[in-house]
């Protein structure tokens, strides 16, 4: 891939929306997006944290539909409709073990520690006060040693966090 396109972090939520179609406006607007990765525009990239994460909420949202616990054979499936994703694209898949433990950069929870601390709680466009989590700041951290210059999402509550070298893009204001 050109390293002249920017490089950019996809949240979780943008993997999420797109493929489970839900919220459809979301979902609307992150293929959008993914479509812009697709022409060339940018250089996605994720991470295993990010595919952990995916699975996790994709766990969740199955049992909430089907009222039972998700099957093996549904999980391998999410798991699969997300690897197909990441070869249609071309999308950059790190390994978090490896940025976690980069030379000369060890401190992962250390600094997702820094940035929670040091970021604003922000009010949402419907009112509502919310600031990142722990998994969030954690993101971040894997977002500035990917190499990528932002980091994606459709969560508002980024907009308090400052990422040395990365750009927050709230994907609703552009897409």
């Amino acid at each position: 891939m050109s390293s002249s396109k920017p490089k950019i972090y996809l949240d979780t939520n943008i993997l999420v929306y797109h493929l489970m179609w839900k919220p459809q406006k979301l979902a609307q607007q992150s293929g959008r997006l993914l479509l812009d990765i697709e022409k060339g525009r940018y250089t996605g990239t994720i991470t295993t944290w990010t595919r952990a994460e995916f699975l996790g909420v994709v766990k969740t949202f199955l049992a909430q539909s089907n009222n039972r616990n998700p099957s093996t054979e549904e999980m391998l499936g999410a798991e699969k409709m997300l690897t197909d994703l990441i070869s249609e694209l071309g999308l950059e898949l790190q390994d978090a073990d490896v940025l976690a433990s980069q030379a000369g950069q060890t401190r992962l929870f250390a600094e997702s520690d820094k940035i929670l601390r040091n970021s604003s709680v922000v009010q949402q466009t419907d009112g509502r006060w919310t600031a990142i989590g722990g998994a969030d700041s954690i993101h971040c951290v894997l977002a500035q040693r990917s190499g990528a210059q932002e980091l994606v999402t459709f969560d508002e509550d980024f907009r308090g966090v400052s990422i040395q070298g990365v750009r927050t893009l709230i994907v609703r204001e552009r897409y």
